[in-house]
């Protein structure tokens, strides 16, 4: 997490989800994370070096490949007859989702059903199933009309800006960049209503720079993929409702928070306390919130915890996340659609985007400790605060039964 506002943007939507409570952890390449706008996620930014927030880009699959739409466009419409992916076969609605490197951007226009997919085919095909239920089953693909109970696999990608805050304006540089979350959900439809039990499996942040006063240095976030695997994050619960019952209809969810770290009464509407008095474990590893690492790949620094320059190498976080989403049926397997995150009042009662965290708590390097309480609230009042800035999209997919989060993070890479 970056020290000041380390968001960590979690959003669920979509009939499938839009990344926002599972649980899935980190690795040699796991998935970088920083919090901006909040904790690590979205709204916080630890710094790597001490000197500046921390971000979550460092080249690793997880994250340099946020923004690299090296697939084709594919125009999806809402017309059943004519599938977005002509000349590729009869499940190509479901096959253009996307590519294993490529990015997708989802635009709509007047209607959900004008949405846009930019995408590959290779990176989510909806015609691979594999024995062990990590695949989607593509039974329903030509099906005027759809069961869209399930499970389902959902990336969400949001563009973000940030700026530092009190004395990280020396420290760290204002950037752009994207966030990307993953989610699995298991769906259960009556009618035309939909009802999700989701968990986040992961979040990948952007890189932090600092100004050429600090040095010019690289701070990235981290949530481990290990984390979001394990199983112990709490899970939400998404409502949803279908227009329609195949390709061409449109799903939308009410408004739903994602909490980790942390109690909160009416999560959806109160505002987002100036401290954090009901942390919760989260992720079971003794220590309060959830726990993110300040980058050690070459060239990144670790995050200053103070004036005086010492470092800390973890933040412990409380984060809270609000979106609401409209969605487009590709076909019985896959959706696509925009994510809505809402502002709400903060303690001061100004409006701010719902991408809330705190610093709760961080370890100084060389396993010297846990930082001071001073130290924790120098860390939590001078990270980034991350605000939408421009598409904010996801994408979901059916996969099997037995999926897990590595599933989720594998199709929707």
């Amino acid at each position: 997490m970056r020290p000041t506002h380390w968001t960590f943007l979690i959003v669920w939507g979509g009939t499938s989800a839009i990344a926002t409570a599972s649980a899935c952890g980190l690795d040699a390449t796991g998935l970088r994370a920083t919090e901006a706008g909040a904790p690590f996620g979205s709204a916080g930014d630890e710094t790597g070096d001490g000197s500046a927030p921390l971000n979550a880009s460092d080249g690793s699959p997880g994250r340099d490949a946020l923004a690299k739409d090296t697939g084709s466009d594919i125009a999806v419409t809402s017309d059943a007859t004519a599938p977005p992916d002509a000349g590729a076969k009869p499940d190509a609605a479901a096959d253009a989702i996307a590519s294993d490197t490529a990015s997708m951007d989802v635009a709509t226009g007047d209607s959900p059903s004008d949405a846009a997919f930019d995408a590959s085919p290779s990176d989510v095909g909806v015609d691979s199933v594999d024995s062990t239920g990590g695949g989607t089953d593509d039974s329903q693909s030509d099906a005027a009309n759809c069961d869209f109970s399930g499970t389902w696999a959902t990336r969400l990608v949001i563009d973000v800006s940030w700026v530092p805050q009190g004395i990280m304006g020396v420290i760290l540089a204002p950037g752009s960049g994207q966030i990307k979350q993953w989610l699995l959900s298991t769906r259960t439809v009556s009618g035309s209503m939909t009802t999700d039990s989701a968990a986040v499996c992961g979040i990948a942040l952007p890189d932090f720079m600092g100004t050429q006063i600090a040095g010019g240095e690289k701070y990235g976030i981290e949530f481990p993929d290990a984390m979001f695997d394990s199983g112990n994050l709490p899970t939400f619960t998404l409502s949803g409702a279908l227009a329609g019952s195949g390709p061409g209809g449109t799903f939308t969810t009410s408004s739903t928070a994602v909490l980790l770290g942390l109690t909160l009464s009416n999560p959806t509407t109160a505002p987002w306390p100036a401290t954090i008095t009901t942390e919760v474990d989260s992720d079971q590893d003794g220590k309060p919130g959830v726990t993110a690492y300040a980058s050690q790949d070459a060239g990144y620094s670790n995050i200053q915890v103070d004036p005086f320059g010492n470092r800390g190498d973890r933040v412990y976080l409380a984060i809270r996340q609000v979106t609401s989403v409209t969605g487009n049926v590709l076909d019985c397997d896959s959706m696509a659609g925009t994510v809505n995150i809402p502002q709400i009042a903060d303690s001061s009662g100004a409006p701010k985007y719902a991408i809330d965290s705190h610093v709760i708590g961080c370890r100084l390097v060389g396993d010297a400790g846990d930082c001071s309480a001073g130290q924790t609230t120098f860390v939590d009042t001078t990270q980034p605060v991350f605000s939408p800035s421009g598409a904010t999209t996801f994408a979901s997919v059916r996969v099997g039964d037995g999926a897990t989060c590595a599933t989720a993070r594998q199709r929707l890479p």
